[in-house]
Parts: structure tokens; C-alpha cells; sequence
């Protein structure tokens, strides 16, 4: 099995090769030998069909001896994420027989047999960073007054895997050990009022937040699926931030002024409802998006987010 350059590749066996006589036994070997396939993905229509149908698989794992079989009789699928070690599969046998003695002339031909499915999408972990960048004016018969942040935040994304991930098709990733965010910003505020206007500018750095698995959630199609593509991602992490407070004093001897201004995003990676796709090879997050927001003081912040972000697969081979 190959991908040939693409992002995802469906294998399926001939209608004629699917079909199960009775009292009679075949055997499916699937081996995915392209260095770039990270997720896979096997459905089989023979599931839960008839009594006398069963099917038995042998995963063979990197590292590992072959195992027993599994039971596949009533599992209609199964996926593998290679970019783990204990799911690094090198070889898939299937076996699927017919016991119906019963009726030796008859035979099963399901509607749809063994299929799988490969993506190159990357499956287990991400790790990189998003630079939020804001700025903020806000104007007053007294004063004029601009507010810059920056929001860095270093992220490693952890896929919790089972119940947690949406559905067959789609991961669910979230900040893991390691993902921290850091804001800085500046305040500068003018007398508008004087003759001779003066400005002063004020700059703070925040003290650096960790972020947990409740800071928000990334979803990954790691396969094609009701019409939308695989690698296609949707990012929304939000979690409050300590109050950042930037006073600017302005004085010329006619007017004077402070402002405090507490934290100004709470959202530190938000992809939009756009279609993003993952890089060609399936490794690479990265994009920028820019979007104004109305403010509560009446005035509009412009936000950037700017990301990259680069798949990390799992070192080494299981162990036995």
C-alpha cells in the first residue's frame, strides 16, 4: 500500500475477491509500506451479517511478536495511528470464512468488503507556537490613547484518543505538559487638549501561564469524510489570563490622565470557520488570520493569530 505523493488513498480488493463461499476460508494481507502513511483506517462488511460468517485479524505491530487474533466478527472497523509506537502497524492479516455446511453450494458477497483507508495527516502530537497580536484605540475629547498586546503561546498538543475524539474520522487534540502563554504589551496615551501635546508610553510583561487540557480543543480529519477533506483542522482555545494593568501618565501642566487596561483576549488560537488544510506532506500546521472585534470602551481591536505548528511522531518501536 502506497499513497503515491497523495494525501490519503482508499485499497479495496476486486467484488469477485470479496466474495465468502461456504465452508470456505480467505485471506486478506495488507501491508502499508510507504514510510509516509501516519493514520489508517479498516472497514469490512462482514460484520454482524450472518451467524456462519467470521472474521479473525492478526495486527502486526513494530517491535512486537504476532499476537493472537482478534475477533473481528462483530467490529466493522478499526484504526491505527502510526505515529505511535505501541499502534506502528507493519502488516495486516485478515482472515474471513463461511461455516455454513448447511448449504455448501451458497456464498456471502458483502456489499462492501475489507477497505482501507491511509492518510499522511500526522495523528498523535503538535508542537509549536501561535503569536496573537492585538491593538486597541481608544479616542476621548481629553485623550488618545493605544493599546498593543502580544500573546505567545507555546503549545504542545496531545491527542487523548478514545471517547474524546469526535468521532472515527476526526481527532481531538488538546494542550498537553509543556503549553504555556506569555502576553506583553505597551500603552501609549497622548493629551489631545494641549497646545503642545505630550505622550507617555508604559510597557508590561505578564507573568507566564500554563495551559491545560480545558484551555480549549484542535480537531483533525485525519480521513476524507461527508464532504469535507482529510487534514482539514479547526483550532478555538480560550482561557482567562490573569488582569495585565498598563497605566500611562500624560501631564503638560493643562491636562492629566491614567488609564489602566486590564488583559485584552481571552481567545489565544482561533482558526475561524475557514477550510485549512494541513501541509502536503501531512506535518505542518500553519497559517494567519486577521479579524477586527468591537471593544467595550466603543473602539475596535484587530487581532492577528499567527501559527505554525509541526507533527511529532513517537520514537522508537513498542515495546515487546
Amino acid at each position: 500500500m502506497e499513497l503515491k505523493g497523495a494525501r490519503e488513498q482508499t485499497f479495496r480488493f476486486p467484488p469477485e475477491k470479496e466474495r465468502v463461499e461456504s465452508m470456505s476460508a480467505t485471506f486478506y494481507k495488507l501491508v502499508p509500506s510507504d514510510s509516509s502513511i501516519r493514520s489508517i483506517r479498516v472497514t469490512h462488511g462482514y460484520a454482524n451479517r450472518m451467524p456462519e460468517i467470521q472474521v479473525s485479524a492478526f495486527p502486526k505491530i513494530d517491535g512486537r511478536p504476532q499476537g493472537e487474533a482478534d475477533d473481528w466478527t462483530v467490529v466493522e472497523e478499526r484504526s491505527w495511528c502510526l505515529d505511535r509506537a505501541d499502534e506502528r502497524l507493519v502488516e495486516l492479516t485478515v482472515l474471513v470464512s463461511d461455516g455454513d455446511w448447511k448449504d455448501p453450494t451458497g456464498c456471502f458477497q458483502p456489499e462492501e468488503g475489507l477497505r482501507l483507508a491511509a492518510s499522511n495527516v500526522g495523528c498523535r502530537q503538535w508542537k509549536g507556537q501561535v503569536v496573537v497580536s492585538g491593538k486597541k484605540v481608544v479616542d476621548s475629547p481629553t485623550f488618545h490613547t493605544e493599546t498593543s498586546m502580544k500573546l505567545i503561546a507555546a503549545l504542545v498538543l496531545q491527542r487523548a484518543g478514545g471517547t474524546d475524539d469526535p468521532g472515527p474520522f476526526v481527532a481531538r487534540f488538546r494542550p498537553g505538559e509543556g503549553s504555556s502563554a506569555t502576553i506583553e504589551g505597551t500603552i501609549t496615551q497622548t493629551n489631545l487638549k494641549s497646545t503642545d501635546p505630550c505622550s507617555s508610553t508604559k510597557g508590561v510583561i505578564a507573568k507566564t501561564m500554563a495551559l491545560g487540557a480545558d484551555a480549549g480543543t484542535m480537531d483533525l480529519d485525519l480521513f476524507t469524510h461527508d464532504g469535507r477533506d482529510a487534514g482539514r483542522y479547526r483550532a478555538l482555545l480560550r482561557k482567562a489570563m490573569e488582569d495585565v494593568p498598563m497605566t500611562a501618565y500624560c501631564s503638560n501642566g493643562e491636562a492629566k490622565g491614567t488609564m489602566i487596561v486590564p488583559q485584552l483576549k481571552t481567545t489565544w488560537w482561533d482558526t475561524g470557520e475557514d477550510v485549512l488544510l494541513v501541509s502536503a506532506d501531512g506535518r505542518t500546521l500553519e497559517g494567519k488570520r486577521t479579524v477586527d472585534e468591537p471593544d467595550e470602551d466603543g473602539g475596535i481591536i484587530s487581532y492577528t493569530y499567527d501559527w505554525k505548528l509541526e507533527s511529532v511522531p513517537e520514537s522508537g518501536s513498542a515495546s515487546p
